[in-house]
């Protein structure tokens, strides 16, 4: 597999996506007949931004696909990767943590060479 994406994970976003779409029904940001495309057509973008302490920070949240993107898809959910990002993060496991304390997503990097105590910035040689 490209980029493994947890059923944790996949819910998460899938849940994530609902909301969003009806926070736009209920501003009239988008109409009612748009709700099934956008339902369908937003998707989780993962990828990498330079800058942060370890060279690289994660680039992710809810977008539509852009023309250049891989895509896949799994569980049901889009995964909109820019092919430049995709070169590192091939291999890479998305996953969702919840405990008392915090919940977010996790990335598990086979790629990476270490990371800064934080978690938000990623190292490659």
């Amino acid at each position: 597999m490209t980029i493994e994406l947890t059923i944790a994970a996949a819910e998460k976003i899938k849940s994530m996506i609902e909301k969003r779409v009806e926070e736009w029904l209920a501003k009239s940001t988008i109409e009612p007949g748009e709700k099934e495309y956008y339902l369908n057509n937003l998707g989780f973008r993962f990828g990498l931004e330079g800058g942060g302490c370890a060279g690289f920070t994660y680039k992710y949240g809810l977008e539509e696909k852009n023309d250049e993107d891989v895509v896949l898809n799994q569980h049901g959910v889009n995964i909109y990767v820019d092919p430049k990002s995709y070169a590192y993060l091939y291999g890479s496991k998305i996953d969702w943590k919840e405990n008392d304390f915090e919940s977010k997503f996790v990335f598990d990097v086979p790629k990476s060479t270490g990371g800064c105590g934080c978690g938000s910035s990623i190292g490659f040689e």
